[in-house]
């Protein structure tokens, strides 16, 4: 095995971590959850993530195997809204489980293992405050108060009509230009290129 190929092991960790954080991601600002219930009485939310989860397995992640339309994919986000919304019960309120935060979810997973080269390119991108700002200075769009396909459209031709002034698709132009204001990171292509030498020169050395 080289080293850029990934046991079934290896893969499974990545995505496992990958879900934890996508789902915090979609969570941690949005206050999704209903004001009336205190925590202590609240429905699992850990329950509710392993069904979710399994239900975005089962019948949405086929759709991008392939690669998905956008019409398709407007459509999975609201069935995943929808579907939210009808396991959730009390744990969300009369709101639901809003197709903001269902859409913050599923694109920012779609976004993940699109970058470990899992699927292909996906429609769309996460919308959230970070990539708007980016996009369109300061904006009257909250993505945590979506509740419809109309709210979601908005902003993503807001979004589309910014990447197409780079030339860029959507999903390219957000990986491109999203900054998580995250001072923990790697000069990768440093590391790559230390490691692509370390493996020339052992095959070299392997050779005699």
């Amino acid at each position: 095995m080289t080293q850029w190929q990934r046991s079934s092991s290896q893969l499974a960790y990545l995505v496992g971590e990958l879900l934890v954080l996508t789902w915090a991601a979609s969570v941690q600002r949005a206050k999704p959850y209903s004001s009336t219930i205190t925590a202590k009485d609240r429905p699992s939310t850990s329950r509710f993530r392993r069904y979710l989860v399994a239900f975005a397995e089962r019948d949405l992640l086929p759709h991008y195997f392939a690669g998905c339309t956008e019409e398709k994919h407007v459509e999975n986000l609201l069935r995943l809204s929808e579907y939210g919304t009808r396991i959730g019960g009390p744990l969300f309120g009369d709101a639901g489980y809003r197709l903001g935060i269902a859409q913050k979810f599923f694109n920012l997973f779609l976004k993940s293992l699109w970058s470990l080269d899992l699927i292909p390119e996906p429609p769309h991108c996460p919308v959230d405050r970070v990539i708007l700002d980016t996009a369109c200075g300061r904006t009257n769009i909250k993505w945590t108060e979506m509740t419809t396909v109309d709210e979601y459209q908005h902003a993503i031709n807001a979004l589309q009509t910014e990447a197409a002034s780079h030339q860029l698709s959507l999903a390219e132009w957000e990986l491109r230009h999203y900054d998580r204001r995250n001072p923990l990171k790697l000069d990768l292509e440093r590391l790559i290129d230390g490691c692509s030498d370390k493996t020339t020169r052992g095959e070299i050395a392997h050779e005699h």
